[in-house]
């Protein structure tokens, strides 16, 4: 207890120290400006700056660098002070775990999903209580149109609504099968639906990247910068097992993952007839 205890006060120094810096800041006034300006979307910069989400080095010195002229020496001891949030610690003491923990490490509770149903039931209901921003990939050879199971059907069609709330952020890479250099044409169809369904939607992003794998890639839906779900494909379309977690140090670690595959995608509304 008295580690955590110890944690939550660091991290409060560190979003103090952050908010004292964006308050003195002369040319900076808004959220929206930084993250333009450090090269983020809002919503993670948002949710750092209301000290909801430890952001990872990069992050803070993009951040830092912005809000004081790259002063290097307030970004060194920022980061020093983000990086004993997580060594200056105690352990929590388990039955299972007696070993104090090194540096780069931590316990985590990780939940497993055996099926396709038990998986999209836990997402659909962190769904429901996610709040800010959600990237997802979707790398399959078949489209979310062909899924069967009910749970699925559910979860596709209410991330769509769940993106229409002012505020939201949707962010999906999708992976469009290749063969012998040509698309899959059921799957290029269902991309021509989903731009027009999506088209009115402006908290929805989709990029698009060719996938000539004979074979589904690992999938990822990252929430709120601290939930991460991930889901491999079984013998068949149908067949999926996961797992999730909670750990902002585990989420930044496929973030970045998503955040190469959507640098190197081609906006939905432009691959539309895909032209290698």
């Amino acid at each position: 207890m008295a580690g955590q205890t110890h944690k939550a006060e660091l991290e409060k120094e560190l979003f103090r120290a952050l908010t004292r810096l964006f308050a003195s800041c002369e040319t900076i006034s808004t959220v929206a400006d930084l993250a333009r300006k450090a090269g983020y979307t809002r919503g993670p910069i948002d949710r750092v700056m209301k000290g909801r989400q430890i952001p990872d080095p990069k992050m803070l010195a993009s951040i830092v660098r912005q809000l004081t002229d790259g002063d290097e020496n307030k970004v060194q001891e920022l980061k020093e002070l983000r990086t004993r949030i997580f060594v200056d610690t105690e352990p929590a003491s388990t039955s299972s775990a007696t070993e104090p923990l090194q540096r780069g490490e931590e316990q985590l509770r990780v939940r497993y999903y055996d099926d396709t149903t038990s998986f999209y039931t836990a997402l659909h209901k962190r769904l429901e209580t996610a709040s800010n921003e959600i990237c997802v990939t979707y790398i399959r050879e078949d489209p979310p149109t062909r899924y069967a199971n009910d749970a699925a059907r559910e979860y596709f069609a209410d991330l769509m609504t769940w993106s229409t709330v002012n505020g939201r952020s949707v962010l999906r890479v999708i992976g469009l099968p290749i063969t012998d250099g040509q698309p899959d044409g059921d799957f290029t169809r269902w991309l021509s639906e989903h731009l027009e369904e999506t088209r009115s939607i402006f908290g929805y992003g989709a990029r698009v990247v060719p996938w000539s794998v004979t074979s589904d890639n690992v999938n990822m839906a990252l929430i709120d910068g601290v939930t991460t779900f991930i889901t491999f494909s079984g013998m068949s379309t149908q067949q999926i097992s996961g797992l999730s977690a909670d750990s902002q140090e585990f989420y930044q670690r496929w973030r970045g993952f998503f955040d190469q595959l959507w640098g190197g995608g081609r906006e939905l509304r432009r691959s539309i007839p895909w032209r290698g």
